[in-house]
């Protein structure tokens, strides 16, 4: 469809669906649809979402016709051992992939056609039948017998969807077509895309025609399981979608396991040099084309491994798909990767596409202009959030996985996370991607084996390639990793306007980070083999608190005790959880804890202060902010966070913001106005770690309802025994009072030799600070509300990937990439002949995503003002756009009615920023929706060999 006129009529035929005549299944008028188009863009431009919604209103029975015969067409292409060839037409397969991910999402939004989808697609009786429908499409054929009464149609043993789902993943792995082939033999080779995980060998330029291929079906794919943006935050991990449970359930071991390596593997391949990541080339769509194939390549991955089998279920029993319960058999084999070179090829290159923007050598800033032109723009990384939940998950599912990340990459691991909630965390696009990162470091602060690494010492070299920015205000010794994470958090919860009402939704989870940190110690017996053989400092024995660490956390509790802190909700359980870890750090490790212990009596006043605080708030009054501490660090303007331009989507919500990247990276961004979802509460509740004694839900309902604080306030107990300890302390040592710099040391060690089990045995410890009883860290626990925020998060990035792609990768870059080309040779390696072709990519591109402008329910949309300055960027930048694709396709289009200029777009959080406490199930409980499953199965771990039929 070249020309104008041919696709006018195309457009013209389409919209006779929408008329009163129901189009019998056997017209050949319906061959148009994979016949005619040329391009994705013929598919999705030339009929608006308006229109599509008015042919599905007037004529339904139309519109579903088209959506059965199209899959049919599709299994019957694909099931044919000729393809692809002159016999069957690659390009009508292509077609028919681009008509169901148009059309899938206008059937998915409307609940009214959830009874004849079921009944169409997952019936036996409506089920597709090989033979006959092979023999009556025959791709030689020139009669119109598209099919007949489809109801007529036996069943080979399953729906009609589970095929659709298998064949796409055949088609993923067919000769000539998404893989190479070394003969001209056709049919299916499962062998994996790159090496990594399951095969060895060199990496080899892309071909762009299997990426333009492998992209359509992986759109596709997408498209299938997406029925899970049409379920709220609520519902979707009970409803699920069938397509993914068939998916993850019902694909055979072999088809698998080469699915999970390719994928995996060719996210892996990004983290590589410019030379052989795969992601340079000389043209601009064909960059485009790479970085959407790995980015849904990506993002089907972490689809497939975060997916909890939902309760529906019989239709798999029903349909003889299985005749046991489906288990997510993408998380059992992700979980079964366990030798060592595996390990370390994962942790390696999934760490490095996180740590390259955070800390870089001198080396790599001379030598790579490509990372530094991604430094630049001030975004994290394209795939960040992608890579943080693929992390996550890896270590919730394989112990080998989580023992190796516990060990050397912790550290570094732990730091990055923590960059990015400190660079991020006041940048609203970027709320979703900064709470992912804060709900990761939660949790493994809650494992014992990972946390005790941060007692190492910070390694000076790593700590001088930090950005300014991120490293601490004062000079000297950095101390620990934990005291680099202390300080930094104590430091971003004194400088964020925690007064705001509502309360910032991810201060709660700092807090419960920090709690989680500040107890930890190195038992005497092992304090020389944290360090590899070396003894922590002097000042700092067995691994306790610096002192630059203890003064942050005391000008913390002093902030967190003004009652303009106190006066909104909840903040004052936020001070009894950072007063009980220092009590917990007193009471357990005394020794480790000298520091805490002599700064806290130097400023014995101050924690006096703060109980007099609580015992005499009244909720109306407004006090003086507390003095400073003593020899505290000094605050300054580097601390803060930079200004960010160029903002891109948020991973969906906390329920993030999307926006493309505009091509006018410092045009302004006008303000965003937050809407609120009717789930905020439960989402915020279910994301709080299981809470400590007396301050859970249940344990707040004993309490007398409007009883003062000085009654209800759960921090009452740890703070009357640190006064109570350090009074004791302070009169045993007088010198408190006035001692030099040079007695600090003598100072010290008479705090560390106190005997402090002796005051503990008189102040009779409630059980939950004494030694007898194991220390509980706070964990974050899985509920069905915490998994529906988790999926509208995954979501939410896969619904803007189009357009972050188009906006952040290629606008901003491109004329970069060139000049960088040009200079360092890169396209000799990167990019191979066919690459620089323009017109294969153009045809598989597109401006929007498909569900745009659709009725989904797990995230919402929230629209940019259109006033003043933006308003003229806007325009020119969807002119540019228009005429660089009329320049690029050197061909005349009509124009798209629907084309939508996303910068108009915003995925808006329903999340609010106010915590509500909440006891969740434990991790281990039979009512967490994760689908737990046993090691011993029927399946046998990957093996590190190319996959075959052979």
């Amino acid at each position: 469809m070249g020309s104008a006129d041919s696709k006018l009529r195309f457009r013209s035929t389409v919209l006779r669906m929408g008329n009163s005549i129901d189009i019998p299944t056997d017209s050949s008028y319906w061959k148009i649809f994979w016949r005619d188009p040329e391009s994705i863009a013929d598919v999705f431009e030339l009929i608006t979402n308006a229109e599509l919604r008015a042919i599905r209103e007037r004529n339904q029975k139309n519109f579903l016709n088209l959506v059965r015969i199209v899959t049919y067409r599709l299994l019957s292409l694909a099931s044919d051992s000729r393809f692809p060839s002159e016999h069957v037409s690659e390009k009508e397969l292509l077609n028919c992939c681009r008509v169901l991910t148009r059309l899938l999402p206008f059937v998915y939004e409307l609940p009214e056609l959830k009874p004849a989808e079921k009944s169409m697609f997952w019936s036996l009786s409506f089920g597709y039948a090989t033979t006959s429908f092979h023999k009556l499409n025959s791709a030689n054929s020139d009669s119109a017998t598209v099919g007949t009464d489809m109801s007529s149609h036996t069943s080979s043993g399953a729906s009609t969807k589970v095929r659709l789902v298998l064949a796409c993943v055949q088609l993923l792995f067919t000769r000539h077509f998404t893989v190479e082939a070394k003969s001209e033999a056709l049919g299916t080779d499962y062998s994996i895309w790159e090496p990594g995980i399951g095969c060895s060998g060199a990496f080899e330029p892309p071909s762009t025609k299997f990426d333009a291929n492998r992209l359509e079906i992986l759109r596709l794919l997408l498209t299938l399981v997406s029925q899970c943006m049409y379920n709220t935050p609520k519902t979707v991990t009970d409803q699920g979608s069938r397509y993914l449970t068939c998916l993850v359930g019902a694909t055979p071991r072999l088809q698998m396991l080469t699915l999970l390596c390719s994928l995996l593997n060719t996210a892996c391949r990004v983290s590589r040099n410019p030379n052989e990541n795969g992601l340079v080339f000389l043209s601009a769509p064909a960059m485009e084309l790479r970085h959407l194939t790995v980015t849904y390549s990506i993002q089907l991955l972490v689809i497939m491994v975060v997916y909890p089998i939902p309760q529906d279920v019989l239709f798999m029993k029903q349909t003889s798909i299985t005749e046991k319960n489906p288990h997510n058999m993408a998380r059992y084999f992700l979980g079964k990767i366990h030798k060592e070179p595996e390990m370390k090829f994962l942790c390696g290159s999934l760490m490095s596409i996180l740590v390259n923007p955070v800390s870089y050598t001198a080396e790599q800033e001379a030598s790579s202009a490509f990372t530094i032109m991604k430094k630049s723009s001030g975004d994290p990384p394209t795939w960040a959030l992608e890579i943080v939940i693929l992390l996550w998950e890896m270590f919730q599912c394989n112990k080998h996985f989580r023992g190796y990340i516990s060990r050397a990459p912790s550290t570094e691991l732990s730091t990055t996370l923590l960059y990015y909630i400190f660079t991020y965390r006041n940048v609203e696009v970027y709320s979703g991607f900064v709470r992912v990162c804060a709900q990761f470091l939660l949790h493994v602060s809650s494992d014992t084996q990972f946390s005790t690494q941060l007692l190492k010492t910070f390694d000076l070299q790593q700590y001088l390639i930090l950005p300014q920015n991120f490293m601490l205000t004062s000079k000297g010794d950095v101390g620990t990793y934990r005291d680099f994470m202390v300080t930094q958090l104590s430091t971003m919860l004194q400088n964020d306007n925690l007064e705001a009402e509502p309360a910032n939704a991810l201060t709660s989870t700092l807090v419960e980070i920090l709690y989680n940190l500040v107890p930890i110690a190195i038992p005497e017996a092992e304090a020389t083999q944290i360090n590899g053989g070396q003894s922590t400092t002097k000042r700092t024995p067995y691994g306790g608190l610096s002192y630059q660490a203890c003064n942050s956390l005391t000008q913390l509790v002093v902030r967190f005790s003004s009652a303009q802190f106190l006066l909104v909700p909840g903040n004052s359980d936020l001070l009894a959880l950072v007063v009980s870890t220092i009590c917990h750090s007193i009471t357990r490790h005394t020794k480790a804890s000298r520091t805490l212990i002599f700064v806290i009596a130097r400023n014995h006043a101050l924690y006096k202060g703060v109980l007099q605080s609580v015992n005499t708030y009244k909720p109306m009054e407004v006090e003086e902010e507390p003095e400073e501490v003593e020899d505290h660090v000094t605050d300054s303007d580097d601390s803060r966070p930079p200004s960010i331009r160029n903002s891109i989507s948020s991973p969906r919500p906390e329920l993030g913001q999307l926006s493309r990247q505009n091509s006018f990276g410092d045009a302004p961004e006008t303000t965003e106005v937050a809407v609120v979802g009717e789930f905020d509460k439960e989402i915020n509740q279910a994301l709080r770690a299981v809470q400590p004694v007396g301050m859970s839900l249940r344990a707040k309902g004993k309490q007398p309802k409007d009883a003062p604080l000085s009654q209800t306030w759960p921090g009452h107990k740890a703070l009357r025994y640190i006064l109570a300890t350090v009074e004791l302390l302070i009169q045993e040592i007088p010198e408190f009072n006035a001692f030099t710099a040079l007695e600090s040391i003598r100072i010290l060690s008479r705090v560390e030799l106190f005997d402090y089990a002796g005051v503990f045995g008189r102040l009779a410890l409630a059980p939950e600070y004494s030694r007898a009883t194991e220390w509980q860290p706070l964990r974050f626990a899985w509920s069905a509300m915490a998994l529906g925020w988790y999926e509208s998060i995954i979501w939410g990035c896969v619904f803007r990937a189009n357009e972050l792609i188009k906006g952040k990768c290629l606008s901003k870059n491109a004329s970069k990439l060139e000049a960088g080309a040009s200079w360092f040779g890169w396209g000799k390696n990167a990019a191979s002949a066919e690459s620089q072709a323009v017109d294969l990519p153009s045809r598989v591109l597109l401006m929007s995503t498909p569900w745009v402008e659709t009725q989904f329910l797990l995230f919402s949309i929230k629209q940019q003002s259109k006033t003043g300055l933006r308003n003229g960027y806007d325009m020119a930048d969807s002119l540019i756009r228009r005429l660089s694709d009329f320049r690029l396709t050197k061909r005349n289009s009509v124009s798209s009615v629907n084309s939508v200029a996303s910068d108009e777009l915003r995925i808006d959080s329903p999340v609010a920023s106010q915590f509500i406490p909440s006891r969740m199930a434990s991790v281990g409980s039979n009512h967490t929706p994760r689908n737990s499953i046993s090691s011993a199965g029927v399946y046998s771990g990957i093996q590190t060999r190319k996959f075959s039929n052979e």
